[in-house]
């Protein structure tokens, strides 16, 4: 396999990686907020790990393609993480507006579910940054 087939193939494994993420990122979050708005009367849904997982291996493969050089392109996937903050930020703003309507003190599954998904998300970027600071330093 010469080099430009192997970076067409990378590519293509990174659209289809970002694709995956960008839909299951809006299926969990889809599934919280409906959990959320139905004080949850739907059971959890579940997803977090496989989100976490597809999230994990799309961090990894950018990564890898940069560290490579098989791609300098670096797009803001930041987007992961302003979606989850403002989305639990946001729910926790309607909640506290609602005095506590949606999820009462006592049961704030669903609030601290987003909440530890948005910590994790946000954790998988900021060792994606890191490794970017290695690499630049590396590169030095």
């Amino acid at each position: 396999m010469d080099t430009e087939q192997k970076r067409t193939n990378g590519k293509i494994m990174d659209k289809s990686l970002r694709f995956m993420c960008l839909i299951i990122t809006f299926l969990a979050l889809g599934m919280m907020i409906i959990r959320f708005f139905t004080h949850g009367e739907y059971p959890p849904s579940g997803i977090e790990a496989l989100y976490i997982g597809i999230l994990s291996t799309y961090s990894i493969h950018r990564k890898t393609l940069q560290f490579t050089k098989k791609t300098t392109d670096k797009r803001p996937d930041q987007l992961f993480v302003c979606v989850w903050f403002s989305a639990t930020t946001i729910l926790y703003i309607i909640n506290f507006l609602s005095k506590g309507y949606f999820c009462p003190s006592e049961d704030m599954d669903v609030l601290s579910q987003m909440t530890r998904i948005t910590l994790e998300v946000a954790g998988i970027f900021v060792l994606s940054h890191g490794a970017n600071m290695i690499q630049k330093m590396r590169d030095k």
